[in-house]
């Protein structure tokens, strides 16, 4: 999906940078669902990366960027590129065709000029034997979204103020690239609601740890995202992990007397 920043900073001066986070998702879901998203506010909102309660305040102000069509809502310029895209990629397998059509004559004609008359044992021409009767070229498999699932990362991390990826090293798309082909896009997005629905991964704790995208792309942490043990406390079976409870201040003075009456270890 190509973006034209100037147009959309032009046309979204207005978006906070929670409302930049979630429209970028959507534009990207949109995209790969080509073209449409559900006219369902719940669905929305986990396309969008947030609860229910908040897509109905945010709501408004993006619904301006789309049009109600049936069941589904559609977005006009992303549907304009869409199209765009299926032209040029059209134009270029014809081109393809042409191209591989071409090499192919230049090379039967040396072998045409150079052939010996043999014996012919038929007066039927044997068959030419065509291994690909469309003449287009057989599609390759589409990579995986490593650097779409990088970028809803950062959407993510944008509107829950989150530490934004700076860069998408070799590690990090190996790590990423794991996590998508064991769970796919839907898996990744699972997760990234789990972190934005999380409190303790929203930095909601003492030590004021945040979880960044190195975290998510942990198996270990993934798995749990996923499993709903970051939820919040009464959202599924198991809450956030507790922090160590803190020592009494009988227990601190009780511990620093038994230190000060230990005998001291002598010097070797």
């Amino acid at each position: 999906m190509q973006l034209y920043v100037g147009d959309y900073l032009r046309d979204t001066r207005h978006l906070t940078a929670e409302q930049h986070g979630a429209y970028l998702l959507l534009l990207m879901a949109a995209w790969n669902a080509g073209g449409k998203l559900p006219n369902d506010p719940r669905k929305l909102a986990r396309l969008a990366a947030c609860t229910p309660s908040r897509w109905a305040k945010i709501a408004d102000d993006l619904m301006e960027f789309f049009e109600v069509d049936g069941d589904h809502i559609t977005n006009r310029r992303l549907s304009l590129e869409l199209k765009k895209a299926s032209e040029k990629s059209i134009k270029r397998a014809e081109a393809g065709t042409r191209g591989g059509q071409a090499t192919a004559l230049k090379s039967k004609e040396p072998q045409a000029a150079n052939a010996t008359v043999l014996p012919q044992h038929s007066s039927e021409p044997e068959p030419e034997k065509i291994d690909n009767p469309t003449g287009y070229s057989r599609p390759k498999a589409d990579p995986l979204p490593v650097r779409q699932a990088f970028d809803e990362w950062n959407a993510v991390a944008t509107t829950h103020r989150l530490p934004i990826a700076r860069d998408l090293t070799k590690a990090r798309q190996r790590q990423i690239s794991a996590r998508l082909s064991s769970s796919g896009i839907a898996g990744w997005r699972e997760a990234l609601s789990a972190v934005a629905a999380s409190p303790l991964c929203r930095g909601e704790n003492e030590r004021g740890w945040r979880a960044d995208l190195d975290f998510v792309c942990q198996p270990k942490s993934f798995a749990k995202l996923r499993e709903g043990s970051f939820a919040p406390a009464g959202k599924s079976g198991q809450g956030p992990p507790r922090a160590p409870a803190a020592m009494s201040p009988e227990l601190i003075a009780a511990r620093r007397a038994l230190l000060e009456q230990a005998p001291e270890t002598p010097n070797a």
